[in-house]
């Protein structure tokens, strides 16, 4: 909702104008509140809609960006796997959210928000100097520690987070957390399809922990028997 104060000066009126985004035929709700044809409640009326709208925009979940934007989602996807090997391609693909994702991480869509913290930790795991290594891996462990929490539906993120945290030592106090999400992992792939996640993706998911996230063998034969 938006509430917008309108002081109208030289006529004399003043109120207050309270409506929900969802309501319509906006003359009908209007009328009423409007003393004369000239009255500034009009556009006062108009920009306590334009608010709304703002703040409902700002509420979307990232399903709804997929379906608007899926191929930027592809694009992060496909890039993200040069990045892992190539330092200039981590780089690339960093300015390229920025670029088309305006507004900050805060502002990224929660799955966009997980590629781009695991592009800060591959800037950590590209860099020469051991303390730039650990400022970006520990501004990535900021930026995605709480993603899965905070998103659970979306299984991308949990793995992103998994392949991240699941190659870092000890000393960074996230190791933890590697044991949990490989079984929320395991459990959600053996559940079936993810409408989020397209079958590639989720088939690459499935070789990774085979191949590199160390499942133990009960795990091992659950995802063997998905692909």
């Amino acid at each position: 909702m938006a509430r917008v104060r309108v002081d109208a000066g030289i006529c004399g009126f003043t109120t207050e104008i309270f409506r929900k985004p969802h309501e319509t035929r906006v003359y009908q709700v209007l009328s009423p509140h409007l003393p004369h044809v000239s009255c500034p409640l009009y556009s006062g009326f108009l920009k306590a809609i334009e608010v709304a709208a703002l703040l409902l925009t700002a509420l979307l979940p990232a399903a709804v960006w997929s379906q608007q934007q899926p191929a930027d989602l592809e694009h992060i996807r496909r890039e993200f796997y040069r990045a892992v090997d190539q330092e200039e391609a981590t780089l690339r693909l960093m300015r390229w959210i920025e670029a088309g994702f305006p507004g900050g991480f805060a502002a990224y869509p929660p799955v966009v928000q997980a590629y781009y913290a695991s592009l800060e930790g591959l800037r950590g795991r590209h860099a020469a100097n051991p303390f730039t290594k650990l400022d970006h891996v520990r501004r990535a462990i900021a930026w995605i520690d709480a993603l899965p929490q905070r998103h659970p539906r979306y299984l991308e993120i949990r793995f992103l987070r998994f392949a991240f945290y699941h190659q870092l030592p000890a000393l960074f106090g996230v190791r933890g957390r590697v044991g949990g999400d490989l079984a929320v992992l395991v459990g959600r792939l053996e559940a079936g399809p993810d409408a989020e996640v397209p079958p590639q993706v989720r088939r690459d998911m499935i070789l990774y922990i085979l191949e590199s996230g160390e499942p133990d063998q009960e795990q091992r034969l659950r995802l063997s028997r998905l692909l």
